[in-house]
């Protein structure tokens, strides 16, 4: 049974093949007794035994991943159990890193460390250079893109935030506000940043901009939006720079 199991499961690519059943647990370990080598075998008895043993899951893993460096899915899989079984963030990181060094092709992988290098408090610039040298991969899942706009707003690149915030669409979940978001702080501090350095005309279109909620984003304009009296004052404070004391007073009237 196990040299029949080696056949079937190395013929086919790894992602197609997830033995589930208990009986699958001798089988797999028979056909590590017949091929010691094989880095899948140990890496299909961790994804067996991940749910309820999840401490010899990670040593299968961490066997597969020895025996087969170039195998982009055990270092995943090490980096999930490091991350949520010892709450070992640094080497979940690594391993995360490993495998998108190993295969740079799935957006999965790449939202996976995006959120773990988040949690970790990993600096902004860092998290950012990953989605945008694999840009091709970043644009397979929007909620990739939606964390990149985030980071260039966060790192002071509010052209190219604001340029992809106008020429893509986003798919938002109900009650997801993320997208938004980065859109109102980037045309707010580009206008902050535009008004210090004396182009008020410029600034106030950034803060009127600001308060528009744009189709593509797929966010709807809430019954109540507290952050709105913050960009009037700022639109109030653009025309007063101006000049314009008739139009100073409107907004702050909204």
């Amino acid at each position: 049974r196990a040299a029949e199991f080696y056949r079937t499961a190395n013929a086919m690519p790894s992602a197609y093949c997830f033995p589930y059943r208990l009986e699958s647990i001798r089988v797999l370990r028979d056909a590590i007794a017949t091929c010691p080598s094989d880095a899948r075998a140990y890496y299909y008895l961790g994804n067996l035994l991940y749910d309820l043993q999840p401490e010899k899951a990670i040593a299968a893993w961490e066997k597969s991943r020895d025996i087969d460096h170039t195998f982009a899915t055990a270092h995943r899989n090490l980096g999930y159990a490091y991350s949520k079984r010892e709450d070992d963030y640094p080497k979940a990181i690594t391993e995360y890193e490993q495998s998108v060094a190993c295969d740079n092709g799935d957006p999965r992988v790449y939202y996976e460390l995006e959120q773990l290098y988040k949690t970790a408090g990993t600096a902004p610039g860092t998290r950012l250079a990953l989605l945008t040298k694999n840009q091709a991969t970043t644009d397979k899942r929007s909620d990739l893109v939606t964390s990149q706009v985030s980071l260039f707003v966060q790192t002071g690149q509010y052209d190219t935030a604001i340029d992809m915030l106008t020429n893509r669409r986003f798919d938002a979940f109900e009650g997801a506000t993320q997208i938004h978001d980065s859109y109102v702080e980037a045309h707010t501090l580009r206008g902050k940043k535009t008004l210090e350095a004396g182009k008020a005309q410029d600034a106030l279109r950034d803060f009127e901009a600001a308060l528009e909620y744009p189709k593509n984003l797929g966010v709807d304009r809430p019954l109540q939006d507290p952050r709105a009296a913050r960009t009037h004052l700022l639109i109030a404070s653009a025309y007063e720079t101006l000049g314009d004391a008739q139009n100073s007073r409107a907004p702050l009237e909204e």
